[in-house]
């Protein structure tokens, strides 16, 4: 795959977003997205990154569906309370 001069800006956008977290799970999600912009293969990144190629795939669907924004963790909703709004105000 060749890098052309929109795939360098994305690679610099990524490379930007690298930088900037301090979140490990974050930055191994940008360098799968790193390795797929400069062309390496889904099986090599999964070796690399010692990830399944499914989880491999997953991100790369969600960057190029919503960009970087989407690979952003969500906060897990947990489970649900059992309590009454009167229950937890007594």
């Amino acid at each position: 795959m060749e890098v052309t001069t929109d795939s360098k800006y994305q690679i610099q956008s990524v490379i930007n977003a690298m930088r900037k977290t301090k979140k490990c799970r974050m930055l191994q999600r940008y360098q799968v997205v790193k390795l797929y912009l400069e062309g390496y293969p889904v099986k090599q990144i999964a070796t690399i990154v010692e990830r399944t190629s499914k989880t491999i795939d997953s991100y790369i669907s969600i960057y190029l569906k919503s960009g970087l924004d989407g690979l952003i963790m969500k906060k897990p909703s947990g489970r649900p309370t059992f309590l009454s709004y009167d229950q937890k105000t007594t």
